[in-house]
């Protein structure tokens, strides 16, 4: 859980290292009047009912709609954006990760990495996270905390739980453990030293535990913004001597992917796979948040291929008053291309659970046309996903927040809760991969491949010795 808690700590230090942040203000000093908030939660829930493909997917309209009673019900008097926030995502439980505001629990983030860079604070020292409890090293033995402070440790959890939103098991549980460090720090204002109450064969004790420092972690971080500063969002390595490449795809979003940048690499790297005639060529998609899928789809104008199609079944919600429906649509995407100069070899495609949106998109194109290989883990984005987002701001307090306006299927191809990879690797929490890693996946899957052909062979043979013998 550690590694967990601190690479989202670093994620969130990269972004005030770059000092851009999210790109406006929190608003947790300016007070806003009840007409205000009011007229805010109508532009947004407005806005919902007018974009959204259906808003009782996932909770009902019952519990939607109370709700949404629940939030009107406190905007009676007069409080800070923050305060507002808070009230607003009580509703992500019932909102899909492409419709809402942003995450309050991203706030109280952000406030205890400025704490911890700024005054070296020091963190609780949780060491695991299961069942739902956090659980502390006391003599040697990890134990379930049950109380900080004084603070029971199931009332931070269940006000998490009020905020939390849909999302994938194993987001949820990357999630978790992150938002109940920030929020012991930022909301509960608890700081070292932290007595904790846990317990032990049927009894409860209390004790006192040490923080951690995140120093190193902090340098860390500087470095790899260092490093990213170096880099764009599209850079590949060549290892000529074992035949293989590996392009990194850090997002689709156009403003980050800039387009004729993205033709140069792309080029070069053609270029390059041909001169050196690489045999295994990886995608790194691992740690792509998305974007536009067209940008996706670029990347298989340097590939040989037959015709590629996207299979899906879609509702889209096209006006405030028009839906339109496509059961089992086959959408032509690219038409067949064959080219000498176009790349042919092994195709491997890196995911994890921080591939969403378009990546993922990306990975199911692969997966349905058998243009590659997927390795890694899961990714972020559900099977059965509502996408294709609008975005607006609030009229007073500011805050942005998107609107799904497609509920896409692909269940027919599909049958986990998110893509699963053809072969599991861990991806979750690593930037770059060595050669010797790459080359190391190559040889798993050939004998992955092996193994799987061995299976198929007994299989066969041992259905046509049934069939001989019963036929006798």
């Amino acid at each position: 859980m550690k590694r967990i808690c601190l690479y989202c700590i670093e994620v969130t230090f990269l972004l005030l290292l770059s000092g851009k942040s999210y790109g406006w203000t929190w608003n947790d000093s300016i007070l806003f009047t009840p007409q205000q908030l009011r007229e805010d939660a109508d532009f947004f829930f407005e806005n919902l009912q007018r974009n959204h493909p259906y808003i009782y997917y996932y909770c009902g309209m019952e519990e939607f709609e109370r709700k949404k009673y629940l939030i009107y019900e406190k905007l009676n008097v007069s409080m800070t954006g923050i305060r507002f926030l808070e009230l607003m995502n009580t509703m992500n439980p019932c909102l899909d990760t492409h419709t809402r505001l942003p995450r309050i629990a991203d706030y109280y983030m952000e406030k205890m990495v400025q704490a911890v860079y700024t005054n070296n604070e020091l963190l609780f020292p949780a060491e695991d996270f299961r069942n739902g409890k956090p659980y502390c090293k006391v003599n040697d033995l990890d134990v379930p905390v049950q109380s900080i402070n004084g603070v029971e440790v199931q009332s931070m959890l269940a006000l998490l739980d009020e905020w939390d939103g849909i999302q994938p098991v194993k987001m949820k549980e990357h999630n978790i453990p992150n938002d109940f460090i920030a929020c012991l720090y930022s909301y509960f204002d608890i700081h070292p030293p932290f007595e904790i109450e846990y317990e032990e064969n049927g009894q409860s004790f209390r004790t006192e535990v040490k923080g951690i420092s995140i120093v190193e972690e902090i340098e860390r971080a500087k470095k790899r913004k260092e490093y990213r500063d170096q880099h764009s969002s599209v850079y590949y390595q060549v290892y000529p001597q074992s035949s293989t490449a590996i392009l990194y795809l850090r997002s689709f979003v156009e403003e980050e992917l800039n387009k004729s940048e993205y033709i140069r690499k792309m080029d070069e790297l053609a270029k390059k796979l041909r001169q050196h005639k690489i045999r295994n060529l990886f995608v790194d998609v691992s740690k792509n948040g998305g974007g536009d899928s067209e940008y996706a789809c670029r990347f298989f104008d340097y590939l040989n291929h037959d015709t590629i199609c996207l299979n899906y079944s879609m509702i889209k919600r096209e006006s405030s008053s028009i839906t339109k429906y496509a059961p089992y649509n086959r959408t032509i995407l690219r038409l067949p291309q064959e080219n000498k100069q176009l790349f042919s070899g092994n195709l491997f495609v890196l995911q994890s659970m921080f591939t969403f949106s378009a990546a993922d998109y990306f990975c199911r194109v692969i997966a349905q046309n058998k243009l590659g290989a997927l390795i890694g883990q899961e990714t972020g984005t559900f099977t059965l996903e509502m996408t294709d987002v609008r975005c607006f701001e609030l009229p007073h307090t500011g805050f942005p927040f998107c609107v799904a306006s497609s509920f896409w299927d692909f269940s027919r191809d599909f049958n986990t809760e998110t893509l699963a990879p053809d072969m599991y690797w861990k991806t979750n929490f690593q930037d770059e991969f060595s050669e010797e890693e790459l080359q190391a996946i190559v040889k798993q899957w050939e004998k992955q491949k092996e193994q799987k052909n061995k299976r198929t062979n007994f299989r066969n043979i041992s259905g046509k010795f049934y069939y001989r013998n019963v036929r006798k």
